[in-house]
């Protein structure tokens, strides 16, 4: 659940730096007190918010209950039966497997600094 709020809470974060940084122009925020400021980054970050969800709803609720809710839950019951140390090994190899099925499935590479933290992330 912990993950889960983090997640949130990050994401709530970069909607709302990337609406403050979406707003008019820098004379624009310097003639606004601070509270209008806030406001505006708020409203326009859940109008955001609000435009997502009614433009894409079936494709947020796979992404919820398939892609987060039942890989928790399946990853909860899998970790019963496994080492501690067996399932730290497998989830800190996690960015390894994401950057080799993204390969394999999407055709992308990696840059200089992904390969130095894939290189960090297997030998560590």
């Amino acid at each position: 659940a912990a993950n889960l709020w983090t997640v949130a809470f990050l994401s709530l974060l970069w909607t709302a730096w990337i609406s403050f940084n979406n707003l008019h122009t820098e004379a624009t925020l310097v003639a606004q007190t601070l509270p209008e400021t806030l406001t505006q980054t708020l409203q326009q970050t859940f109008q955001q918010t609000v435009n997502t969800i009614t433009a894409n709803p079936l494709q947020l609720i796979y992404l919820s209950a398939v892609t987060t809710a039942l890989a928790n839950y399946l990853q909860s019951i899998a970790q019963k039966e496994v080492s501690a140390e067996r399932a730290s090994i497998f989830y800190a190899l996690d960015p390894v497997y994401g950057a080799a099925f993204a390969n394999l499935l999407l055709g992308e590479t990696l840059g200089l600094w992904g390969w130095v933290g894939a290189s960090l992330i297997a030998f560590a």
